[in-house]
C-alpha cells in the first residue's frame, strides 16, 4: 500500500508549545472536573522512590492531561518526565509537550539551586501523616523545585512539541476499513 505523508495520522513535530496557556488560566472558565491519579508507586527498597501519576483537568473549552514520572535514586539522582496533553475542544488537533528533567545528586544544589537532604524531596510525605493543608504545601514545594531541575535533551524521535490531527487519524482509519 501507500505510505502516508509525514505527520499524517501521526504526533508531528511543532516548532513551541500547542498549550493555551491564556485558555488554561481564564478564570472566568470553571475546572469542570479534576483528579491526580497515581499509577504506581515504589520506595526502590528504602532508597528513594518512582512514582508515575496522572493529573486530568477538564474546562468547558479544553482538557489538560499531564503524566509524569517522579524517580529519586537517594544519593544518585532525581529524574522528572513529564508530557502535557492538551485538546480544545471544537478542534481536531492535540498537543502534546514533553520536558525530561533530572540531575544528579551532588549538582543538586550548585547546579539546579535546590535542596539535596533526601527529606526534601520525598513526595511519600505529601500523602502519609500530614493533614490536608499540609500535604498540598509539601506538594507545591516538590513542583516547583522539580522545576528548577535541568532540562535534559529527550530521545531525537521524541519531539519536544508535537501535535496530531484527529481529523486526519479519522480518515485514515475509515478508509482502511473500506480498503
Amino acid at each position: 500500500g501507500a505510505t502516508a505523508p509525514a505527520g499524517a495520522g501521526r504526533w508531528a513535530p511543532r516548532p513551541t508549545s500547542g498549550i493555551s496557556l491564556p485558555l488554561l488560566t481564564d478564570t472566568s472558565q470553571p475546572i469542570l472536573y479534576f483528579d491526580d491519579v497515581t499509577l504506581y508507586e515504589d520506595d526502590l527498597h528504602d532508597n528513594g522512590a518512582a512514582v508515575l501519576s496522572i493529573k486530568v483537568r477538564v474546562m468547558p473549552r479544553c482538557l489538560l492531561i499531564l503524566a509524569r514520572l517522579f524517580v529519586r535514586v537517594d544519593y544518585v539522582l532525581v529524574r522528572v518526565r513529564d508530557v502535557r496533553v492538551f485538546h480544545e475542544f471544537g478542534t481536531g488537533r492535540i498537543c502534546r509537550d514533553v520536558t525530561w528533567r533530572e540531575c544528579r545528586w551532588s549538582e543538586l544544589v550548585t547546579g539546579a539551586g535546590v535542596p539535596d537532604d533526601v527529606g526534601s524531596w520525598r513526595v511519600e510525605d505529601t500523602a502519609a501523616g500530614a493533614g490536608a493543608g499540609a500535604a498540598a504545601a509539601t506538594q507545591q514545594r516538590l513542583q516547583a523545585m522539580m522545576g528548577r531541575l535541568p532540562e535534559v535533551a529527550a530521545p531525537t524521535d521524541l519531539p519536544r512539541y508535537s501535535s496530531i490531527d484527529l481529523d486526519e487519524v479519522m480518515r485514515r482509519a475509515r478508509d482502511e476499513e473500506l480498503a
